[in-house]
């Protein structure tokens, strides 16, 4: 299964992911489903109507039942709009999930070169994201290694010494 977590709002940009998938299956066929994790948000009644045998809505997991999702997927997608900052592509690396991310915001630093990118207004493009990461094993193989990789970049210990350290330069001065 393809999957996407995050809570359902407009700016996760789900209408789009469902076209793509649905895109994707017209033109390719194939038994994969869309399987979308997180708690139901304003504005979304009508994508979770959109739920149907080849897409389906978890509404919230908790951690240890979403570890399960991460790893259990072929491909993880994150089509949103606009992140802050954005972890769970983050997740899904670390749980060795090949992503395929929006190209906006903060999502090319965080995810770097261990994810493939797509313009989130172009559902053509994430179709064509999603169906490399299914079929093209040597691709897939690829980013689940990079993404091991670029995780170790991203630890707490770590960013919490920065973060102390700016702070104790903020306040020596």
């Amino acid at each position: 299964y393809v999957l996407s977590v995050g809570n359902l709002n407009p700016r996760k940009n789900i209408s789009r992911l469902i076209r793509a998938f649905h895109m994707m299956k017209e033109k390719y066929g194939g038994n994969e489903k869309l399987v979308i994790v997180g708690k139901k948000d304003y504005g979304t009644d009508e994508l979770v109507s959109e739920e149907q045998n080849d897409i389906i809505f978890t509404c919230y997991v908790d951690n240890e039942d979403l570890i399960g999702f991460y790893q259990g997927a072929a491909c993880y997608v994150y089509p949103s709009l606009y992140e802050g900052f954005g972890i769970p592509p983050l997740e899904a690396m670390a749980c060795g999930t090949p992503v395929a991310v929006s190209n906006r915001t903060s999502m090319p630093e965080v995810v770097g070169d261990a994810g493939l990118y797509f313009d989130p207004e172009d559902e053509m493009q994430i179709m064509q994201c999603i169906y490399r990461l299914l079929t093209d094993d040597r691709l897939r193989e690829k980013l689940i290694r990079s993404g091991y990789e670029r995780v170790k970049c991203f630890d707490w210990k770590i960013s919490a010494e920065k973060t102390a350290a700016l702070y104790q330069d903020i306040t020596n001065r």
